[in-house]
């Protein structure tokens, strides 16, 4: 919703999770356009805010965001047919996520989320060749999102060098991954 709306929509519910696991590490992404923005999410307790949009759009604001809260910002990298999205994918670049990558490397990120859009929600596998490339090319850990549908793609993503974690959405929701058991495994 933030990501549509410019603002963090959700920033109460993520509060409202964290005080009642205050040892879970949360991310909140979607809506975050400004330093001041970040600074009461961090105040309020979010451990780590993920920017996607601002690092496409405004070079300058993402900089001063990783440099005044180091390793605490996650690089969001949504991408279709290689080429990233910003604005909850409503604007397609001309840049790719290597360029992106590269343009960053110096700064102090917490790690990237790269999704591909086009298996975002599908249930159809993750992108194992674009997520092996961005993990390859990135000096940052990467976490894979789009299309886990079973423990075995998991665990094809763990076999892939920096990629630390992956993304279950409607894998979860529709109870292809036994969450307590993937916990276990990995």
């Amino acid at each position: 919703d933030g990501a549509k709306s410019g603002k963090p929509e959700n920033l109460q519910y993520v509060l409202d999770i964290k005080e009642k696991f205050p040892d879970v590490n949360l991310q909140l992404g979607g809506g975050v356009r400004d330093l001041e923005t970040l600074d009461l999410i961090f105040s309020s307790g979010v451990d780590n805010v993920i920017l996607g949009s601002i690092a496409i759009k405004d070079r300058e604001l993402f900089t001063k965001a990783c440099t005044t809260f180091p390793d605490k910002i996650i690089l969001g990298i949504d991408a279709i047919n290689g080429f990233l999205a910003a604005e909850a994918w409503t604007e397609a670049s001309k840049l790719s996520a290597s360029d992106l990558i590269s343009s960053y490397k110096e700064l102090p990120i917490k790690s990237i989320i790269y999704t591909d859009i086009n298996k975002d929600g599908m249930l159809s596998g993750p992108n194992l060749e674009e997520t092996s490339e961005v993990a390859k090319l990135s000096p940052f850990p990467v976490i894979a999102s789009g299309g886990v549908k079973d423990i075995n793609d998991l665990t094809n993503l763990s076999k892939i060098p920096n990629v630390t974690g992956a993304i279950c959405g409607v894998s979860l929701y529709e109870n292809k991954i036994n969450f307590k058991e993937a916990l276990e495994m990995f």
